[in-house]
């Protein structure tokens, strides 16, 4: 997309290493190798698991084949057709295996991670811990074949404001508005039709086409008449649940990036002890001092994103707007109890982190934190959700209905239509720029 925008080269992707962090092993992630220690560290672990652990390798090493036939796919939406044709042979011939097994593999999406693996493996403290990094339901497609996420990330080297800002940039210049601190308080439906938008602040603009990028439930339950939507599909977005959220902490340290023992991976996902833990505990009290965390360091891919010999650490653990009473706010909020509850995760999560970088709490020089509660604000997703749609499949909104991939964006309402994390399942930063790009083809394809 950004090359198509000819904005590669502004935004300026870099590729680094990522890592898995344990308790007693680091291992930077470069090929499937690396991936593969993992299986064999935990087999030392967990004896009596070694051979379901090393069919979860053969397993996660076809899904990856899997992965590489979508992901490496030359794709008409982004491409001309002429440059898709000429890279088809290729394509083919380095994907032969992975096509052979296609069908059947696609199939462990609609098998939940932690079933998949009690296929396999007995011990409940490792299913949980192989699961715990994941969003609860999480198919096994995207669990095992996220190996392949791990050892092909790339990010903005001006930070990820950058992309946000070439992407505006863009459309500005082509004639474009963005109206930021601009809620969206109606959409304008006449006979059954969009006519456009009502803004908070009383501007009105028309159109004949809306693409909403919001919250579902906002847009048909808050930004439409009740009139305006089918009665099943009204009922659909109630009873449907909502994904996680996350609890975030942002660190300014004073330690140089590269006195960070981490080998210069600026993406660490650590799981700090070898029990694991489960979704069924992800509301207890204890969750935080035992959760899993990410571990996000920008000024090891560029030190410019930190003032000199100073560092910003995103320490995050995936988290439920729903924890210890909505945040202690289940009542009413109480500014002191919401506040002390937040600090308290906030500790627990730095305290994991330091475990992994060592005197990291005698060094922090200002600290910031965003709650389930912080999202819901500043993104008025539901629930402060980062993931949409739940992706337990017997409890999201896409179990029945949604059709093909380029019919996903369409709506009930003439006129509507969708795009974003909300929009087809499961969710992801691919997911908002092929359905962007898909509502956009289907509105040029109407006004001409």
């Amino acid at each position: 997309m950004l090359a198509q925008l000819g904005l590669d080269k502004k935004v300026a992707l870099r590729k680094y290493v990522s890592a898995l962090a344990l308790q007693d092993k680091f291992i930077p992630l470069r090929d499937k190798d690396d991936y593969n220690q993992l299986f064999d560290l935990l087999g030392h672990r967990f004896p009596h698991d070694q051979k379901g652990l090393k069919a979860l390798s053969r397993q996660a090493d076809r899904i990856g084949q899997w992965v590489d036939v979508i992901s490496t796919l030359p794709n008409p939406l982004f491409e001309t057709y002429k440059s898709v044709l000429s890279k088809i042979p290729v394509w083919l011939f380095h994907n032969l295996p992975g096509l052979f097994s296609f069908r059947s593999t696609g199939k462990l999406l609609d098998v939940p991670l932690n079933e998949f693996l009690e296929r396999y493996l007995s011990d409940r403290a490792l299913i949980n811990l192989l699961c715990e990094l994941f969003f609860y339901g999480t198919p096994a497609l995207f669990g095992l074949g996220y190996s392949k996420v791990f050892m092909d990330y790339y990010y903005p080297y001006a930070g990820m404001q950058s992309l946000t800002d070439a992407l505006t940039g863009y459309i500005v210049e082509h004639g474009g508005e963005s109206a930021t601190n601009s809620k969206v308080q109606k959409i304008n439906i006449d006979n059954g039709r969009t006519k456009g938008v009502f803004l908070a602040y009383g501007r009105i603009i028309n159109s004949r086409f809306v693409i909403s990028a919001a919250d579902m439930r906002s847009t048909f339950l808050d930004m439409l008449d009740p009139a305006d939507i089918p009665e099943q599909y009204h009922e659909r977005l109630q009873k449907a649940q909502i994904g996680e959220s996350s609890f975030c902490v942002f660190l300014a340290v004073d330690i140089p990036p590269n006195r960070l023992p981490l080998r210069g991976s600026p993406h660490i996902y650590y799981m700090p002890d070898y029990q694991g833990i489960g979704f069924d505990e992800t509301k207890k009290e204890y969750f935080f001092a035992r959760s899993p965390i990410e571990i996000s360091i920008p000024s090891l891919i560029n030190p410019e994103l930190a003032p000199h010999g100073k560092t910003g650490i995103i320490v995050s653990a995936v988290a439920r707007y729903d924890f210890n009473d909505n945040w202690n706010c289940k009542n009413g909020y109480s500014a002191n109890d919401y506040v002390l509850l937040k600090e308290k995760v906030a500790d627990q999560l730095t305290e994991t982190a330091a475990t992994l970088i060592p005197g990291l709490k005698n060094r922090i020089i200002s600290r910031q934190i965003a709650t389930p509660h912080t999202y819901n604000r500043y993104t008025l997703n539901t629930g402060g959700s980062i993931c949409g749609w739940t992706y337990d499949r017997k409890n999201n909104f896409h179990i029945k209905g949604t059709g093909g991939v380029r019919s996903s964006v369409l709506t009930p309402v003439n006129g509507l239509l969708q795009a974003g994390h909300w929009t087809m399942y499961p969710d992801g930063a691919p997911v908002c720029i092929l359905t962007g790009r898909l509502a956009a083809d289907y509105i040029c394809r109407q006004l001409t």
